[in-house]
């Protein structure tokens, strides 16, 4: 474990924090890699929304790993992945970057199967 932040204070929830306009766009594809990056490593976060994501001079830090869960053996994975992915969508919203959460969820899914060589259960598009 790490402390982020300095000796007058520890950094503030993605929540409490306003980017500015020339972050936006490269913090959210960084996270959204990162999402990308933990279901290659069999791993859904389960709970990432702004309230678990710390900022700290222009770096995204995520907290709150112990829910996590495994994709091949979790049946609730790909729900959780969804769940998280909106909530990212949604937080990104307000600085007018829109994604289809569903559409990126299902995408990144879809690779993940195809990876792990398990066949797909989604429905086609």
């Amino acid at each position: 474990m790490e402390y982020i932040g300095d000796e007058q204070s520890p950094a503030p929830l993605l929540r409490d924090v306003i980017l500015a306009p020339e972050e936006v766009e490269p913090l959210f594809e960084l996270l959204f890699e990162n999402i990308r990056i933990w279901l290659a490593c069999n791993r859904v976060h389960a709970d990432l929304s702004p309230y678990n994501i710390l900022y700290w001079d222009g770096v995204l830090k995520i907290i709150d790993f112990p829910q996590s869960v495994d994709p091949r053996v979790n049946r609730n994975a790909y729900t959780l992945l969804q769940r998280d992915i909106k909530n990212i969508c949604r937080y990104w919203a307000r600085y007018g970057i829109r994604r289809d959460a569903l559409e990126l969820a299902n995408d990144l899914y879809e690779c993940w199967l195809h990876r792990v060589g398990i066949p797909n259960p989604l429905p086609r598009r």
